[in-house]
């Protein structure tokens, strides 16, 4: 911009266009703070899911290829 190849408009553009682009979330959060509070919707609390169960093995069988597709001989 400065070395005359880009046009000035063009340029200023972009900068502010980074901006919005950046400062999305403190836009977004200005504009809720300033709405009445009945008004802002709420997230509902969603619980989180417990963790997977881990499969135990029968005791005795600590053979790490059990159940591989391996033909017998």
């Amino acid at each position: 911009m400065l070395a005359g190849r880009v046009d000035i408009r063009h340029g200023l553009t972009v900068i502010v266009g980074c901006f919005i682009l950046f400062g999305a979330s403190s836009i977004v959060a200005g504009i809720q703070s300033a709405l009445p509070r009945e008004e802002r919707a709420e997230a509902p609390f969603v619980p989180e899911p417990p963790p997977p169960a881990i499969p135990t093995l029968p005791p005795g069988s600590n053979d790490p290829y059990a159940g591989a597709s391996v033909p017998a001989r």
